[in-house]
């Protein structure tokens, strides 16, 4: 499913009056595309491939509305890809929190290397300066 059908499938189900049949304005569809594909595009054509694939009902469609009911199967997929989303999020943040705790640790070993290199030096210089 494209970018653009989701974001429609997307606004749809979340705008929908508790799963009923609603009626949506074209402009207001275009607007819940994405910035990068909203461009250009006829909104009529998403829905009714979205109606095609049994994700949503279309009632009627004049070209400057349509009424449609988000069916079981968008609402499922529409689930499914918020779940996707917080779960991308939650990795993202697990990574960061292990590239942080892999650079403190390389920090903390390279500290204490430095901090040994430094004690033998001392070690040495006060040894040459006591004979």
């Amino acid at each position: 499913m494209g970018k653009n059908s989701l974001a429609v499938l997307e606004y749809i189900v979340a705008n929908a009056r508790e799963g009923q049949a609603t009626v949506f304005g074209a402009e207001e569809l275009t607007a819940a595309l994405p910035d990068d594909g909203a461009e250009g595009v006829s909104v009529i054509p998403v829905v009714k491939e979205l109606a095609l694939n049994n994700l949503i009902r279309l009632k009627y469609s004049d070209g400057r509305n349509v009424c449609v009911e988000p069916l079981e199967k968008g609402i499922l997929i529409v689930e499914k890809e918020q779940k996707r989303g917080l779960s991308a999020a939650i990795e993202d943040k697990s990574r960061s929190i292990k590239g942080i705790v892999t650079l403190s640790l390389m920090c903390g070993f390279a500290g204490g290397c430095v901090a040994v290199a430094l004690a033998v030096a001392i070690y040495f210089i006060v040894r040459a300066i006591a004979l």
